[in-house]
């Protein structure tokens, strides 16, 4: 995937992670790795750093976009664990919740990007992330707020119905979990 930044363009780090989060730009995430640490070898250096710092033990990165890689894993609680972490930051929280928007780059490009999140504003959900690789199937980690203001997180990974399967397990959690 890609939110179509080209060589020379010049754009907000903020942006880049809207290209990241919402159209899950593989260019975006490489930019950002060379960016944040000069090239996409240092910064995965960096992302096994910080995974071992956040204690996901079932977590190991190969490159900056998720590609598959033989080499490369997370796992369900991971995931949950790196999301819950990310969702401290309120302007991920933003990113995450919004459907379609147009970025501008410093150098007068415009990006429209539309999330691939087709569950925002439905059940409560208020955003996350999506994947689909062919090792992986389709992913989704839905990001949620109940009625009375309860905040859940869902992780559904190698699924062949995403969307449907995290809409069965929000409703579960909100008909059969007491907070």
């Amino acid at each position: 995937s890609s939110m179509g930044i080209y060589t020379g363009e010049q754009i907000t780090i903020k942006n880049l992670l809207y290209g990241l989060l919402i159209v899950s730009g593989n260019d975006a995430a490489l930019a950002l790795a060379e960016y944040n640490a000069g090239s996409e070898k240092a910064f995965i250096e960096k992302m096994n750093t910080m995974a071992k710092k956040l204690g996901l033990e079932d977590t190991h990165y190969k490159n900056a976009y998720g590609l598959d890689n033989t080499d490369a894993y997370s796992s369900a609680r991971d995931l949950a664990a790196l999301a819950t972490h990310l969702l401290k930051d309120e302007s991920v929280r933003e990113i995450v919740n919004q459907s379609k928007v147009i970025v501008k780059s410093e150098t007068g490009d415009e990006h429209e990007l539309i999330n691939t999140n087709i569950l925002l504003g439905q059940l409560g959900i208020k955003g996350f992330k999506t994947g689909t690789t062919p090792a992986a199937g389709e992913c989704l980690i839905a990001f949620a707020e109940s009625p009375e203001g309860h905040e859940i997180l869902s992780v559904i990974l190698g699924s062949k119905s995403r969307f449907v399967d995290t809409k069965i397990l929000v409703d579960w959690i909100y008909r059969a979990y007491v907070w």
